[in-house]
């Protein structure tokens, strides 16, 4: 028998939901600047927030735990955004480097326009969009080729708009062009479905690691790097994708799961690949700055933060 129900709640004003949070029993100081957030940052993305203020097993009431305010978790939410913008800093760092890594080793052992070739990588396979008559699979190279042919088409960028105003051979530019209009997630994996280890060892060499441990981390990157373009929560997070070699490599004790986790490993990349780089400091005075509102043992620290070994 189908459980689901038909979905029923309706949209409420601004008011509406300010009293709903009073039935609930959030404190609010300040209406005006609870409207102000409601109305600029909206009610549903809020909530996301509000989990660790709710009391347990209260029938599905959401009722807030005595003393939750508003004014808490709106600084949490603030203190959010700021770090999504901090680790954004650094995982471009990290995109662009080893953009110019496959670019440089590839290009140097295979020629400028060795992503066309087959011989660089490993032979797989994958379900490619069905059309309307049969589904079939492709190679994940021949599905990476594809992408590059419908990029150079589209012409969005202008370096290739000049390239094919200029050149009429070959068919498609240097790989150096191409690197810069890959994503992230295309690039991490082209590095996984590269086929010599000597390859990945030579790319991974550029920040410090062992290739197996760079294969452990990339994913794990890929989905902090979407979470923080999409604007979506990092605090009180449990990532689903996790580094698996990093626990080897430290004295932490945090699940891998947390962004105690995430943070640790974007640190030793950004230290490789940026010399005298001061972003953890700037992490640790981001901490400080919100330390009054933020329980930061919701993102796998002690509750003693800054003592945890991370700052080390």
């Amino acid at each position: 028998m189908d459980k689901k129900k038909k979905f029923g709640k309706k949209s409420l004003l601004i008011n509406d939901q300010i009293d709903l949070l009073t039935k609930r029993k959030l404190r609010i100081n300040n209406l005006d600047q609870a409207r102000f957030c409601l109305e600029t940052v909206g009610y549903y993305r809020l909530s996301a927030y509000f989990k660790p203020f709710l009391v347990e097993n209260d029938n599905d009431d959401h009722l807030f735990k005595p003393d939750s305010t508003f004014e808490q978790i709106w600084q949490i939410y603030v203190f959010d955004r700021e770090l999504r913008l901090h680790l954004s800093d650094a995982l471009e760092r990290i995109e662009i480097a080893l953009r110019a890594a496959l670019t440089n080793v590839l290009s140097e052992k295979y020629g400028n326009l060795w992503y066309l070739s087959k011989e660089p990588f490993q032979e797989s396979w994958i379900k490619s969009k069905p059309d309307k008559t049969k589904k079939k699979k492709i190679s994940s190279h021949q599905y990476f080729v594809n992408e590059i042919k419908k990029i150079c088409k589209d012409k969005k960028e202008d370096f290739l708009k000049h390239y094919y105003t200029k050149y009429h051979h070959p068919d498609y530019p240097p790989s150096w062009m191409m690197m810069e209009c890959l994503s992230f997630g295309k690039c991490t994996s082209l590095f996984n479905n590269l086929k010599e280890l000597k390859d990945k060892k030579m790319i991974s060499k550029v920040f410090g690691f062992h290739a197996s441990v760079m294969i452990s981390v990339l994913e794990p990157l890929r989905y902090t790097r979407n979470i923080c373009a999409h604007h979506s929560r990092l605090w009180n997070r449990w990532f689903v994708y996790s580094p698996k070699h990093f626990e080897a490599l430290s004295n932490l004790k945090c699940s891998q799961n947390t962004f105690h986790m995430q943070a640790y490993v974007i640190d030793k990349l950004n230290e490789a690949i940026s010399p005298g780089s001061k972003w953890k400091e700037r992490l640790f005075h981001l901490f400080e700055k919100y330390s009054k509102y933020v329980p930061f043992e919701h993102m796998g620290f002690q509750s003693d933060w800054k003592n945890d070994l991370f700052w080390k």
